[in-house]
């Protein structure tokens, strides 16, 4: 029977877990400052390595990493070959991946995501712009799950000192476990980069096209018939023909002229010694023009004799297809100055244009937004840097949107930096929520602006370790409810988030990593359900056989995010919903693993999910949908320098 006292004692064990954690959290901190303090970021702000690369809008070069001293490579044996930490992924490689932290951040310009499967595709802050001394290839396999692998190649040199071209190409084929589990993906990525010796002139452009095609299975009949020994592939599922073609294409071009350079103002010896004292260009003028062009599409192609879902407003027999698109095209026109000797400020403001045209079946959405993109960066002194951005869109559909970004660090010393920021986002929510017609749902609502207050503070050291605590708040939050439909909260979600992210190394060859997330929530559980904790531990060893030719890491991971209620996946909208349906988690995931380095070439093998079975088969990633059972796996890297 429940009464008042079970009550208080079950809340008094839970804060006392939480104050538990977070001095364990504190303490691994501390710890890890002391560990780690000394140790250098891989990124410098100027391209002093022989080989390196740079993403667009950030002022940080990034080295092309070879020493293999860490699980940077191993955590890429996704489909995306990225560190998928803040999900847990529905199957196999390429489904649905369910997130287990705060959303990503979408910016103000963007109002189009392909939900469920937004984790894998391509934007143009990800597309890499290299420079290297050397002609680079570098081809990389991976086993999927059952049948099933991704293969990925790119090719990047410098075609002279100032001008660099990249090509790649990734293609995933996997049947996954279970009947109907089938995914096929492939994508093409272009960059270039040049920046003349005389004259004033830089450019770059990117492009990359992609397609996803996808069997979507609605989950398991019932979640109880995940058991040993039966094969996977006899275990009923909802959904025996429905599939998902998603499509991801964009284009971006920047180019600008500096305009002293250009009429001969920078000919003075003042300039000059300015020059040689930095490695990047300062003292410029520059305008510039920016276009980006993206287009996506994602159908879904069901039967209606099925009879899974509730309703079927157009079609009750047979094949069906629904389609919602994206289009766009953003002008901008900007006016950029770089001032310095020793360092660098950066201010920019331009003028923006942005066309978008959203549709599908029966239904069209098209406008014409202006608006003013700002920001401005630089270092105050040796041990403060800056950054702030600031886009308003002024008229058109989305008038009156705003995006305010600043943020500060502040290196405290040598290997220690002390960092914090404010952002604020207020725009509509993306089309996709506000309007869409199919077989399935409709929906045509009229939501007003989100609004997302962001503050974060933390301390950064050594390579990679960090310790951050970021607070959202959330007003007219837009969600699935449990009917799989978007609507608008009256209530203010807030959310803390604790970051760890502690890399400790005994004895030069004994490794111990974790990353942690510790969230609190007030007011968002039922809207924004996220577990109280995940987190990943690892501990390897770093060792050479053969007279050091042949150098190994070997060791286990675990990944762990506590029980709570997390949402559902609708395969008809592909996004996932809040359903309250019932908890899933506080269940360990334990993979060993033990990776080759024999000169250029890496050779990966993982036994993934090896306690399968030990602690019962409750593993899922969402209801109805188990993560991968235990299996084999091993991918290869090899890299050329040519």
């Amino acid at each position: 029977m429940f009464n008042g006292s079970n009550f208080t004692n079950i809340s008094s064990m839970v804060c006392l877990r939480r104050y538990v954690l977070l001095f364990g959290l504190l303490i691994l901190h501390v710890v890890g400052i002391r560990a780690q303090l000394g140790q250098q970021l891989t990124s410098s702000p100027t391209p002093k390595f022989s080989h390196q690369y740079t993403f667009d809008n950030s002022d940080r070069y990034y080295f092309i990493d070879t020493t293999f001293n860490n699980l940077y490579w191993y955590h890429q044996f996704n489909n995306q070959g990225e560190d998928l930490f803040d999900y847990v992924v529905l199957g196999s490689m390429g489904t649905p991946a369910n997130l287990l932290t705060i959303p990503k951040r979408i910016g103000l310009w963007d109002y189009y995501q392909q939900g469920a499967y937004q984790p894998y595709m391509q934007s143009h802050n990800d597309i890499p712009y290299y420079q290297v001394n050397s002609p680079i290839t570098e081809g990389k396999y991976w086993k999927g799950y059952d049948r099933g692998q991704s293969f990925n190649i790119y090719h990047t040199q410098n075609i002279t000192k100032n001008w660099n071209a990249m090509i790649g190409y990734n293609r995933l084929n996997d049947l996954g476990f279970y009947t109907h589990n089938r995914n096929i993906k492939s994508k093409f990525t272009a960059s270039m980069r040049y920046d003349a010796a005389k004259g004033g002139y830089s450019g770059k452009a990117h492009f990359y096209n992609e397609k996803m095609s996808i069997d979507e299975n609605g989950g398991l009949v019932n979640d109880s018939s995940l058991s040993d020994p039966v094969d996977r592939v006899l275990i009923p599922v909802n959904l025996l023909n429905d599939s998902r073609l998603i499509k991801n294409l964009g284009l971006y071009v920047d180019q600008k002229v500096n305009l002293l350079e250009l009429f001969g103002v920078l000919g003075n010896d003042s300039v000059q010694d300015a020059k040689e004292k930095d490695s990047v260009r300062t003292n410029s003028i520059a305008i510039g023009h920016k276009f980006q062009m993206d287009k996506r599409s994602n159908s879904y192609t069901g039967y209606a004799d099925v009879g899974y879902y509730e309703n079927y407003y157009y079609q009750t027999k047979g094949e069906y297809i629904d389609t919602s698109g994206y289009k766009t095209f953003a002008n901008s026109i900007y006016l950029r100055t770089d001032l310095g000797r020793t360092s660098i400020f950066t201010l920019e403001v331009g003028v923006k244009n942005l066309v978008t045209r959203y549709g599908g079946r029966n239904y069209d959405l098209s406008g014409s937004n202006w608006g003013l993109s700002s920001l401005i960066a630089g270092n105050i002194s040796d041990r403060i840097s800056v950054n702030g951005y600031l886009d308003y869109i002024a008229t058109g559909p989305l008038k009156e949107s705003l995006d305010a970004r600043f943020s500060g660090e502040l290196k405290i010393v040598k290997g220690l930096k002390v960092f914090g920021g404010y952002n604020v986002l207020s725009n509509y929510p993306e089309f996709f929520k506000g309007l869409y017609y199919s077989n399935n749902f409709i929906w045509n609502e009229s939501f007003s602006k989100e609004l997302t207050n962001e503050v974060v503070a933390g301390l950064k050291w050594g390579v990679s370790n960090r310790f951050e605590v970021k607070n959202m708040i959330y007003n007219n939050h837009v969600y699935f409810n449990e009917n799989s439909k978007p609507v608008q909260s009256d209530k203010s979600l807030n959310v803390l988030r604790l970051k760890l992210i502690q890399n400790f190394k005994f004895w030069g060859f004994v490794h111990q990593d974790n990353q942690v997330y510790y969230h609190l929530e007030s007011g968002a559980t039922e809207i924004m359900p996220l577990p109280e904790v995940v987190t990943r531990n690892s501990l390897y060893f770093e060792f050479h056989l053969f007279d050091r030719v042949l150098k190994c890491i070997s060791g286990v991971e675990m990944k762990y995010y506590t029980s709570y209620l997390s949402p559902s996946y609708n395969p008809a909208i592909g996004r996932f919903y809040v359903a309250n349906e019932r908890e899933i988690g506080n269940y360990p995931v334990f993979d060993v693993f033990i990776n080759f380095k024999l000169r250029s070439a890496m050779i990966f093998l993982k036994y993934e999910h090896v306690n399968e079975g030990m602690n019962g088969y409750n593993y899922f990633g969402a209801v109805h949908y188990p993560i991968p059972d235990r299996v084999l796996r091993f991918g290869l890297t090899w890299r050329f320098f040519n």
